[in-house]
């Protein structure tokens, strides 16, 4: 019911062409395999290992929809584990409607939306697992670029505006985005981005 309302909402949206839907997972990953959409909307309530499985499979399969997913409760922890496959979009499924679609305009742009109680949630629990000194040495060990790459996303700049801004290909500041998280420990841009607040890096 709520996949079918909500693709019915979104397909009135100006900007956004609801291509399918699928009730299971299964169905899910041979849509997404046939359609190629830009965006794909997970159910989040779904068993965590299946909505895993899910990205796994497309991933594998070639391809690299950005994902928003749709959350029931503040759940940190299933949070960071979709962060590790590249989700762009939390949403909680108290949110409005427009949020959703919000979400989905960011996530096609390669921007991050996340609910603002989530939000507040996720960057307490980063917080808590790190202090600023820290931070600050882990900042250390990027290179020139890689911490200009790192300061534009605290701007809130996609990884296409980095690479205008800096005159790069957008591969190049994917490479870079990799490295730096890997250098800092993290598993998503957000988690970069909030080392970087913890360190004392502050938007323009």
């Amino acid at each position: 019911m709520l996949c079918e309302s909500l693709s019915a909402w979104l397909d009135t949206q100006a900007d956004i062409r609801v291509v399918g839907s699928a009730p299971t997972a299964a169905q899910a990953v041979d849509l997404v395999t046939s359609l190629r959409p830009d965006v794909l909307i997970l159910d989040g309530d779904i068993d965590p290992t299946c909505g895993a499985d899910v990205l796994r499979e497309i991933t594998a399969r070639g391809m690299r929809p950005a994902v928003v997913l749709l959350m029931s409760s503040e759940d940190r922890e299933a949070a960071e584990l979709a962060m590790k496959f590249g989700v762009f979009g939390f949403v909680l499924k108290i949110a409005p409607l427009q949020e959703v679609a919000e979400a989905v305009r960011w996530a096609a742009k390669e921007k991050m939306w996340v609910s603002p109680p989530l939000l507040t949630s996720m960057l307490s629990g980063f917080r808590t697992s790190s202090n600023h000194a820290h931070a600050r040495d882990s900042l250390m060990s990027l290179t020139k670029r890689e911490l200009q790459v790192l300061t534009l996303m605290v701007d809130g700049l996609n990884h296409a505006a980095i690479a205008q801004r800096l005159h790069v290909s957008t591969n190049t500041v994917r490479t870079h985005t990799q490295n730096l998280q890997k250098k800092l420990n993290v598993h998503s841009g957000l988690a970069a981005v909030s080392v970087a607040l913890e360190a004392g890096l502050r938007p323009d």
